[in-house]
């Protein structure tokens, strides 16, 4: 059986980012956000979603939020994984991951089963 696509599928987008779907012999994902690319596995997706949404920037200390640059538009920004990120960057970030993480999740078994 012949489980592979054409065409990359494009499951979720931000302004600064994007998760698409690519399937050959296995599923694997590009994962975009800023500077930042990788292709990741369903699990390895999933490891960088849940270190995404452990990020809280209201229990890091004052000198984590205010280093290196000075705030832009009144925004501090943090330096993670995922490079220098202000509130809003790391809310776009939680929110495409979020996106992409139920449909990583249902294509991957689905794939599994077929395979």
């Amino acid at each position: 059986m012949n489980n592979s696509l054409n065409t990359p599928i494009q499951l979720a987008r931000s302004p600064r980012g994007e998760v698409i779907l690519y399937a050959d012999l296995d599923l694997w994902y590009s994962f975009r956000f800023g500077a930042l690319q990788r292709y990741l596995t369903a699990d390895e997706f999933h490891r960088l979603h849940e270190s995404a949404m452990n990020v809280d920037l209201n229990t890091l200390p004052d000198a984590a939020r205010t280093m290196l640059t000075p705030p832009s538009a009144g925004e501090s920004p943090v330096i993670t994984l995922f490079g220098r990120l202000t509130q809003r960057d790391l809310l776009e970030l939680k929110e495409l991951l979020g996106r992409a993480a139920l449909l990583v999740t249902a294509l991957n078994r689905i794939w599994n089963d077929l395979n």
